[in-house]
């Protein structure tokens, strides 16, 4: 029998403006991550967690599928420069297969 698959990340506030954790940019604690999609077999799937203090969050025993990760406005800063300042903050996605 198959353990399920497990996804893990960090929110962060993004500093440097070069979409890449560096070492200065501080994790963002109690924020919401969310899951959601659909199981191979066809079952909906649909998880929320919140971030530790270092930021961290982890899914873990999900089953083959493909899924949707979100975070919202509050949780992280997308911006086009340097400073995340928080009206340039925007809802980000990511969409997976595992």
């Amino acid at each position: 029998m198959l353990a399920g698959a497990s996804l893990s990340g960090f929110v962060y506030n993004e500093l440097t403006g070069d979409s890449q954790w560096q070492p200065a940019e501080p994790g963002l604690a109690s924020r919401t991550v969310s899951l959601v999609g659909t199981s191979v077999g066809g079952d909906s799937v649909q998880r929320t967690t919140i971030t530790d203090t270092d930021g961290f969050y982890e899914f873990l025993g999900l089953p083959a599928g493909t899924y949707a990760l979100r975070l919202g406005a509050s949780a992280v800063c997308a911006c086009a420069g340097v400073g995340g300042e928080a009206e340039r903050c925007q809802d980000l996605a990511l969409d997976l297969l595992l």
